[in-house]
């Protein structure tokens, strides 16, 4: 025990035999000393209780700070969905105005917008296969080796369809060949799909002039694709003493991974395009 509670517990008991024995000069003075010893005991007592009050207020302040926060991590969640949607409307717009852009250079070939559904990346036997599953709009019939092009050049052909739906062939695909051209020399020549993704401009004149970056389109012969469709761009020359024809790399003007929505031109063979002469 402590000394102040000691010298509660005697003056306690003074008191309580002053108190028994009727004398009251003695009961004041006994007063004035307990008076003065419960000082220290008061000022714990009030210590304590401001402790405790400033305790309550923290964990008082503590819980609105945590609700608040709460409500702003939903805020800041809502916010980000929002940011997404409108992300993902900006996208779509960009998608549509790009659809109007191929609507308008391709109009004289026909077409059908169409979706890409899926991608195939597999295997037939001894062949590695690149295609795409389309859909178009209810209705719609597509027909094998209709040419699928976007705003940026062609994507392939139709090689199998069901109704609205085909599998597309891309023309990075090994199996892939198309007549085409380089655009600033008229020089002719195969582009084909090679394993690594890219095009190889093949059986090219070898006086003929090509350079890195000439862009090179399909010229319109084999009835297949029309003429004026952008491939790709030559990104390297291949040139050797004894080779018969002249080789050149060509990086496809279109991504790939990134094909959303398409164009199948329905009238491939009643037009070209303007301006590929």
């Amino acid at each position: 025990m402590r000394r102040q509670d000691w010298v509660a517990a005697v003056l306690l008991a003074v008191a309580f035999g002053v108190f028994l024995s009727g004398q009251p000069a003695a009961v004041r003075q006994l007063h004035g000393l307990l008076t003065e010893a419960m000082v220290p005991v008061q000022e714990q007592v009030r210590e304590v209780s401001n402790r405790i009050r400033a305790a309550s207020v923290y964990f008082r302040d503590l819980s609105e700070l945590r609700a608040e926060n709460e409500a702003l991590k939903r805020k800041v969640e809502d916010l980000t969905v929002q940011l997404v949607a409108l992300q993902e409307v900006a996208a779509e717009n960009r998608l549509l105005r790009e659809q109007l852009q191929m609507g308008q250079r391709y109009l004289p070939l026909g077409m059908t917008g169409a979706e890409v559904e899926a991608r195939v990346v597999g295997v037939e036997p001894g062949n590695l296969i690149r295609a795409i599953s389309i859909v178009a709009q209810s209705g719609v019939q597509l027909l094998p080796d209709m040419p699928v092009v976007t705003g940026r050049g062609l994507v392939g052909r139709v090689v199998r369809s069901y109704g609205n739906k085909a599998t597309v062939l891309l023309i990075t695909d090994p199996n892939s060949a198309i007549a085409a051209l380089v655009q600033r020399t008229r020089a002719q020549g195969l582009v084909r799909g090679q394993l690594d993704g890219t095009l190889l401009l093949d059986e090219v004149g070898k006086d003929s002039e090509v350079q890195e970056g000439d862009v090179v389109v399909t010229s319109g012969l084999g009835g297949v694709f029309p003429r004026g469709i952008v491939i790709g761009q030559v990104s390297r020359v291949i040139e050797r003493d004894t080779a018969l024809f002249k080789q050149a790399i060509v990086s496809p003007s279109v991504d790939f991974g990134a094909l959303e929505i398409v164009l199948v031109l329905t009238k491939p063979h009643e037009a070209s395009l303007a301006g590929a002469e």
